[in-house]
């Protein structure tokens, strides 16, 4: 079930790293590859 409430995650990264369901890529993607595309930076 969703909610409109904000939910604090208190250690996002370590979250999103131990997230097994989703490949490097996209785990890499999330922790900011997408804005270092977005904004033309490199990595």
């Amino acid at each position: 079930m969703g909610t409109d409430w904000p939910f604090r995650e208190s250690a996002p990264v370590g979250y999103v790293r131990r997230a097994k369901n989703l490949s490097r890529a996209v785990r890499d993607d999330i922790l900011g590859a997408n804005a270092a595309k977005l904004f033309k930076i490199k990595a």
